[in-house]
């Protein structure tokens, strides 16, 4: 494992043909996903010929960037504290999200293939989904605050 220090800063830029190692002087294989590689196979003419006979067998910087890097000190983590969030913003939040899904989407949809809007279902559905939202929000409430009653052992 090498340090991300060492590739940083100045020395930063001019890697494009990949890491060398600066204990082994080998190569370090880089991860490439399909858009890299489109961007490789486009670019291919203008980076192709210096590559193949001038960076190939050539090792990069790795003699200047074997000097020895000071040793970072960082210090400990600090503990995450979580941002209270009030149960009832839950509720409201759960119970809206699952009625627009649950009664909107779907009347919604069927406005648009037959050209009528059934209120039944849609409205009927806010008592439905204010109640379950009021039961998420509660059991939410049960849990993050028996959750956060525990001490954390060191």
């Amino acid at each position: 494992m090498n340090d991300g220090m060492r590739w940083s800063g100045r020395k930063a830029f001019g890697h494009w043909l990949g890491l060398i190692c600066p204990e082994c002087k080998k190569r370090i294989p880089c991860m490439w996903n399909y858009t890299s590689l489109l961007v490789l196979a486009l670019l291919s003419p203008l980076w192709y010929l210096p590559y193949r006979f001038y960076f190939r067998d050539r090792p990069t910087d790795a003699s200047a960037s074997s000097l020895p890097l000071p040793k970072l000190v960082s210090p400990p983590p600090l503990p995450i504290e979580p941002k209270p969030v009030s149960w009832i913003n839950m509720a409201v939040g759960f119970g809206i999200a699952m009625w627009i899904a649950m009664a909107g989407i779907p009347a919604w949809r069927t406005f648009q293939q037959t050209g009528e809007f059934s209120t039944q279902n849609f409205v009927s559905s806010i008592l439905i989904w204010s109640v379950a939202g009021l039961a998420f929000g509660l059991i939410m409430r049960f849990f993050l605050s028996r959750q956060g009653s525990k001490k954390p052992e060191p």
